[in-house]
This record gives C-alpha cells, sequence and structure tokens, in this order.
C-alpha cells in the first residue's frame, strides 16, 4: 500500500501511498524492541516524517496494516 524513501536515510522518510484515500491514518515508528519512538498523521498520498532525531539503527514503519524495515544512518 506504500512505498518508502529513502532507504537508508539520514533525514527525512518520504512514505508514498499507492492509495489516496489513505489520508490522516496513524503512521508508527518502531524500534527494535518493539517501541513507539515516533507518532505522527499521514496527510495525503505523500507524508514526509523526519526521523532526524532518532538515532542510528533499523526500525519499522507501521501504517494501514503494513509494515516495511527502514535504516536510519
Amino acid at each position: 500500500q506504500f512505498t518508502l524513501s529513502p532507504n537508508p536515510t539520514s533525514g527525512n522518510l518520504q512514505v508514498d501511498f499507492f492509495n489516496d484515500e489513505l489520508n490522516n491514518e496513524d503512521i508508527n515508528i518502531v524500534d527494535v524492541l518493539g517501541r513507539v519512538v515516533l507518532k505522527q498523521r499521514t496527510t495525503g498520498a505523500k507524508t514526509t516524517v523526519d526521523v532526524s532525531a532518532l538515532p542510528a539503527g533499523i526500525y519499522l514503519l507501521r501504517c494501514a496494516g503494513k509494515t516495511i524495515n527502514f535504516m536510519k544512518e
């Protein structure tokens, strides 16, 4: 239902949705321990998530029932 870019990232993560109806959905960024470290709402077909404050590592982005891994440099 969506893609992430760039991956890996050091700042902003672009979330591109295939379905324009995914507006006002929760985006959760989860660390490897399963803790939600960032929450945001979608703003339409393209949403930018600022992950620059997160430590380097591997994270999961969960939204609308789908999960994608990404790396923060």
